[in-house]
C-alpha cells in the first residue's frame, strides 16, 4: 500500500477467524495499513467458504490489501516467531476464544511490557468478562440476544451478517481511537469489542421506547414502527421502500391519487391511527401500489412528491448495475489468481486528501503466500527457514 495513504505507516498483526475481526483488519487494510495475517500451516480456510464446491469467495472478499503467513503457534519457534511480529507493531488484533492467546502467551499484560505502544484489540462474542463471556456466538445468537428483534412477531433475523460487521466496524474504530489516543499520550492500550456490546450499542431506539414505558408514559406497543407508512410494500413486480411522516401525508396520497385520505374526515389522516393500525393501511395502500411496477412508482413519486422518501428492494444484482452505484464506483473488480474476477463492495469512507485505486489493491493472500518474505524481513536466513518450513512450523 502507498505511504501516503491515511494508515500508510501503520503495520497491524491479525490473529483473526471468521469475520468480525478480519473485517476490521480488512478496513485498516482499506486505507493502506499493512496487515500480516496468521493462519496454521494446516489451515483449509474452510469456514470461510459460501460453499465446498465453489472458489472461496468469502475468504478473498475479507482478506484483500493482506499479507498471509503460516505459523504453527503450539510450537515455541511459532511463537517466538509471532512474539517478534507483534513486537514490532503498531496493532495486534485477535478473536480467538476466551484464554487462547493467554495460554499462548500473548495477552495484553505480556504484550504491553514487550511493546508499549502496541494498540492490543481484542475482539469476542461476549466480552473478556462476565457470565457468558466463555460462550461460543455466532451473528444470530447475539443478534438475538441484543434487543434487535424486539417486537418482532415472527423473528427470523435478517441474512445479512450485521453483528459480524457492526463488531468490525467497532474494532476498527477502537483502533484508530486509540492510534490518535497514543498519538497525544504515547502509550498503547487495550481495546476489547464483544459483538453483543457492538448490536446492543445500536439499540438505541429500543432502549429509548422501553425506558419511557419504565417511567410512566403512556406510548402503547413501545417497539412498533414509529412512522406509518414505514417499509417494505408489495407493488406489480416485487417491493418498494416508503417512509411517509405526517409532514409528507397529504403530498404522498395526492402522488398516489388517494387525496380523500388526508382529508379530516377519513381514518387514514390520523397518524395515530395509521400506528395503531398498520395492517389496515397496508391492506389499502398495497391494493393501490399493485396497479404500477416499482420502477413505475418510484418514477413518479420522485418526479411529483420528492421529498417523500423511497426506494426499490435491490437483489444483489440489482445492487451492482444500479447507476447510481456505478457512478459512483461502489463495485470493484478485482482479479484474484485462484478465484478469478470477484466483486467486493469498495471502502466506505472517502477522503479529500487521496484516492483509491481498484488497480492498487492486492487480493486475497494465498495460505502461507508472505510467509518466507516476512520472517527475511525479521532477519531470519535462507536455512532457518528451511529449517522451520522442514518442521512443520511453517
Amino acid at each position: 500500500m502507498a505511504a501516503e495513504q491515511p494508515l500508510g505507516s501503520v503495520d497491524v498483526v491479525e490473529l483473526g477467524t471468521a469475520l468480525a475481526g478480519p473485517f476490521a483488519t480488512k478496513l485498516l487494510a482499506d486505507y493502506g495499513a499493512n496487515v500480516v495475517k496468521i493462519e496454521r500451516p494446516d489451515t483449509d480456510r474452510s469456514q470461510m467458504a459460501s460453499s465446498p464446491s465453489a472458489p472461496n469467495y468469502t475468504f478473498a472478499t475479507y482478506n484483500v490489501g493482506k499479507d498471509a503467513i503460516t505459523l504453527d503457534l503450539k510450537s515455541s519457534e511459532g511463537q517466538d516467531i509471532l512474539m517478534e511480529l507483534i513486537s514490532e507493531a503498531d496493532v495486534f488484533l485477535e478473536n480467538m476464544r476466551n484464554g487462547v492467546v493467554e495460554r499462548l502467551g500473548f495477552d495484553w499484560e505480556v504484550m504491553r511490557k514487550r511493546n508499549p505502544g502496541l494498540i492490543y484489540c481484542s475482539v469476542s462474542g461476549f466480552g473478556d468478562t462476565g457470565l457468558y463471556a466463555d460462550r461460543p456466538a455466532f451473528n444470530g445468537v447475539v443478534t438475538g440476544m441484543s434487543g434487535w428483534l424486539s417486537g418482532e412477531d415472527n423473528p427470523t433475523g435478517s441474512p445479512v451478517a450485521a453483528a459480524d460487521h457492526i463488531t468490525g466496524f467497532c474494532a476498527w474504530g477502537g483502533v484508530l481511537t486509540a492510534l490518535v489516543n497514543r498519538g497525544v499520550r504515547g502509550r498503547g492500550e487495550k481495546v476489547e469489542v464483544s459483538m453483543l456490546d457492538a448490536m446492543m450499542s445500536c439499540a438505541g431506539e429500543e432502549f429509548a421506547g422501553y425506558s419511557a414505558v419504565r417511567s410512566g408514559y403512556d406510548v402503547g406497543d413501545p417497539y412498533k414502527t414509529p412512522i406509518q407508512p414505514g417499509g417494505y410494500y408489495a407493488v406489480a413486480d416485487g417491493h418498494i421502500t416508503l417512509v411517509v411522516t405526517q409532514g409528507q401525508w397529504e403530498a404522498f396520497t395526492n402522488a398516489i391519487e388517494r387525496p380523500e385520505w388526508a382529508d379530516s374526515e377519513h381514518r387514514f389522516a390520523e397518524e395515530s391511527y395509521r400506528l395503531d393500525n398498520p395492517d389496515d393501511l397496508r391492506t389499502e395502500l398495497e391494493a393501490v401500489l399493485c396497479e404500477r411496477t416499482a420502477d413505475e412508482w418510484l418514477t413518479h413519486l420522485n418526479s411529483v412528491a420528492p421529498r417523500v422518501p423511497c426506494g426499490p428492494v435491490y437483489w444483489i444484482d440489482d445492487v451492482v448495475n444500479d447507476q447510481h452505484i456505478i457512478e459512483r464506483e461502489q463495485v470493484w473488480t478485482i482479479d484474484h489468481p485462484e478465484t478469478g474476477d470477484h466483486l467486493v463492495p469498495r471502502p466506505p469512507v472517502r477522503f479529500s486528501s487521496h484516492t483509491q485505486d481498484v488497480d492498487s489493491v492486492q487480493p486475497a493472500p494465498d495460505i502461507g503466500e508472505h510467509t518466507e518474505s516476512t520472517l527475511r524481513s525479521l532477519g531470519y536466513t535462507d536455512d532457518e527457514i528451511r529449517s522451520l518450513r522442514d518442521g512443520g512450523i511453517i
